[in-house]
């Protein structure tokens, strides 16, 4: 007796993989799934005739069992945007498929950027298509994956970045933070010329953190231990009077 072959989940999902890229390859098909999907006020500046397939596909190795995907390009006003399909094959419903779909956009921005690095990012429409039997009940919003937090959530990651720059930060908001201060202090002034008054004022400050801070020593070695080339680069008479000023 023949041994049976061992099906692999590869092998079973192979065939709907075909299908899709080849169903998806006729431009009225995508035309007729945009129509759907789209807000109709974007849809009506779509140039249908522009519809071009690309190569590209994003999908993380450890996943192209289970899903496929298709990236179009197309003239939407005067510019070019693309629309991302991406299949879900498999026959369980996946909690993840929206954050994994988020790393196959930045990997399409990422890519975009390298070839394209003077211009602004385009947009680009993700779709995601599901064929299984149980209906669908994971979140495809990504701010749902936050759970309860999802409204402070939405909050945090939808507002211009937090910028801290360090060079242009007063030195009176530097003062502030003992701990934080240093830092700030160090690398805001670790090129200065008036090297002098640098040391003095650095080192009174880690005299301060040691007594105050629990591993105060430790944490002021980690802060200057990076500049102590630069420290040991200074001229010796310059830290004979740092030395004069500290301990006279």
């Amino acid at each position: 007796m023949s041994k049976k072959k061992k099906i692999e989940s590869s092998d079973i999902h192979q065939p709907t993989d075909k299908l899709f890229k080849k169903v998806f390859e006729f431009p009225d098909v995508i035309q007729e799934l945009v129509n759907e999907q789209l807000p109709k006020q974007m849809v009506k500046h779509i140039d249908f005739s522009t519809l071009q397939i690309q190569k590209n596909t994003f999908i993380n190795k450890q996943f192209r069992a289970k899903e496929t995907d298709l990236l179009y390009s197309v003239k939407y006003k005067d510019e070019t945007i693309f629309i991302y399909l991406l299949v879900e094959m498999q026959t369980t419903v996946d909690n993840d498929i929206v954050l994994r779909l988020m790393g196959y956009l930045q990997c399409f921005f990422d890519l975009f950027r390298k070839q394209h690095s003077d211009e602004a990012l385009p947009l680009i429409y993700p779709l995601i298509i599901y064929s299984g039997e149980k209906p669908w009940d994971a979140p495809l919003n990504f701010f749902d994956l936050f759970g309860k937090n999802k409204k402070l959530a939405k909050h945090l990651l939808t507002q211009d970045v937090n910028f801290v720059d360090i060079q242009r930060l007063p030195d009176e908001t530097i003062e502030k933070n003992k701990f934080l201060g240093l830092f700030e202090y160090v690398v805001k002034y670790r090129k200065t010329k008036n090297l002098l008054e640098f040391l003095v004022k650095t080192f009174l400050w880690i005299e301060k953190i040691e007594v105050e801070l629990y591993n105060g020593r430790e944490y002021a070695s980690i802060i200057i231990t990076p500049f102590s080339t630069f420290m040991t680069a200074a001229p010796a008479n310059q830290i004979e009077v740092a030395d004069y000023r500290l301990f006279c």
